[in-house]
């Protein structure tokens, strides 16, 4: 007997989401340390939640394939990019789970077509995208109230929004 296993369309799409989770989870473990080094601790502990939330999100695409028979192909994830001050990690990880949201959509897409049980299991990423889109949006627009050039008025927010997530 043969096991069932995902078309190479289909995981060849979920190999690169998989890849982007990782690719997330450096990225926040990276701007957690970042703050932590600078001060911010309320951004340290809300970057480090948001890594260990990639991680889930990760290990879920891990064991959807796994269970469809297929092994999860690990690429390498590049040195995550540097940053030049809090206001700056805000915005990439704006850019990044907005680019993230997009592709889990065109990912959705195809699957509706091909397999409905990968569309199933995909829409819970997509919500996930969008809810973190609009938490990252509402960041920036409570940023957009402020100086950023103000070290106390950037600390204020690390106190009164970040640390509060």
């Amino acid at each position: 007997m043969s096991l069932y296993k995902l078309e190479p369309e289909i995981t060849e799409v979920l190999f690169e989401r998989l890849h982007d989770e990782y690719t997330a989870f450096y990225f926040y473990r990276n701007a957690a340390n970042w703050c932590k080094n600078m001060g911010f601790n309320g951004g340290a502990k809300f970057f480090s939640n948001e890594a260990m939330s990639e991680t889930e999100h990760a290990k879920n695409l891990e064991k959807y394939l796994t269970d469809w028979n297929t092994l999860p192909d690990l690429k390498p994830i590049d040195k995550p990019e540097s940053f030049s001050g809090l206001v700056d990690i805000i915005e990439k990880a704006y850019e990044l789970e907005y680019d993230l949201c997009d592709e889990y959509k065109k990912a959705a897409t195809l699957f509706m077509m091909k397999n409905m049980n990968t569309f199933t299991f995909i829409q819970d990423y997509i919500k996930i995208q969008n809810d973190s889109v609009a938490e990252y949006s509402d960041l920036l627009n409570q940023l957009a109230l402020i100086n950023p050039m103000n070290k106390f008025e950037l600390f204020y927010f690390d106190k009164k929004v970040l640390a509060k997530l």
